[in-house]
């Protein structure tokens, strides 16, 4: 048997696509809607550009309210 070990918990949770969940199989249209919202993704020009969005998108997901600030993003809110 053949494993591998990979590091997931770096990835926003927009950016987490899952087709089995809790051993449930996702719809098709569930997965294609989810794979759909991260296309503004590939509008970022440089790698650099990417990661930056990613670690954006990472502060954000933290702050875990619908309305914020840009003081919360800094964490000085």
């Amino acid at each position: 048997m053949v494993g591998c070990n990979i590091d997931v918990s770096n990835i926003p949770e927009i950016g987490k696509i899952l087709f089995v969940q809790n051993g449930v199989r996702k719809s098709k249209d569930e997965v294609l809607e989810k794979w759909s919202k991260t296309d503004f993704v590939k509008t970022a020009q440089s790698l650099e550009s990417k990661g930056w969005l990613l670690d954006v998108l990472m502060c954000v997901e933290k702050i875990k309210q619908a309305k914020f600030s840009l003081e919360d993003v800094y964490g000085t809110g």
